[in-house]
């Protein structure tokens, strides 16, 4: 066998150990190996090579409890949010705001959030609340004020941590507990730019009453192709 076929057969060894390593755990985000190669090769969209288009993000709440939680786009690759070729993060959340935009009622759609088109849309998405942990974000995209109630709305039971995730609260507006209290609960989603999603695609996010799941609630992330 040739030099050159010896190193393309090398490369392609490298290239699918790092997939079978990454579908393994590497980033905790892809489904299956093949997540990982169209995760990070899909175009970003635009006729401008370094540009960005955008993704359209928006709920549905079809319980009869309030949604809280934290959502936005990011690069699993590139979470740097300091260096030279870092993609900022953009992010919302929902939560007891006094404006009706920033909160997503019982029974109601949510307004439609526009981001740069990130190559992962988390919701309730630990990865994304440590990130603007880590870096002190103090607004949200859109200059609301950020609630540490909703980065990290669960209880781990079994340490009493909190950690991102979806909660349901039945409280009134008005009530001490508004914000914190759980009627039901979803883990966080993470929802992949090219493998499950093109940029300026709509995601639209399902919260549905459900008893098979965990905390009582299925979240079902529907593309709606431009």
């Amino acid at each position: 066998m040739s030099n050159k076929a010896n190193h393309s057969l090398s490369l392609w060894a490298r290239w699918s150990l790092l997939l079978v390593l990454t579908a393994g755990g590497g980033c905790g985000v892809h489904k299956n190996p093949f997540d990982f190669w169209f995760n990070n090769t899909t175009t970003l969209g635009g006729s401008i090579p370094g540009r960005r288009t955008s993704i359209y993000v928006a709920f549905i709440n079809n319980t009869p409890y309030r949604a809280i939680f934290t959502f936005g786009t990011y690069d699993p690759l590139n979470m740097d949010q300091q260096g030279p070729l870092a993609f900022p993060i953009a992010f919302e959340q929902f939560y007891i705001d006094p404006n009706p935009d920033y909160r997503l009622e019982r029974n109601s759609v949510s307004r439609t959030v526009v981001f740069g088109c990130g190559r992962a849309v988390g919701v309730g998405d630990q990865a994304l609340v440590d990130i603007i942990e880590k870096y002190g974000y103090e607004t949200t995209s859109s200059g609301a004020p950020v609630y540490p109630e909703a980065l990290r709305p669960l209880v781990d039971p079994r340490t009493g941590a909190h950690k991102a995730g979806i909660i349901f609260s039945d409280r009134p507006l008005d009530a001490e507990d508004a914000g914190t209290h759980i009627t039901a609960w979803a883990s966080g989603v993470v929802t992949l730019q090219g493998a499950e999603y093109p940029c300026d695609a709509l995601v639209v996010y399902t919260f549905d009453l459900d008893e098979t799941q965990p905390g009582g609630v299925r979240v079902t992330p529907e593309v709606m192709l431009p």
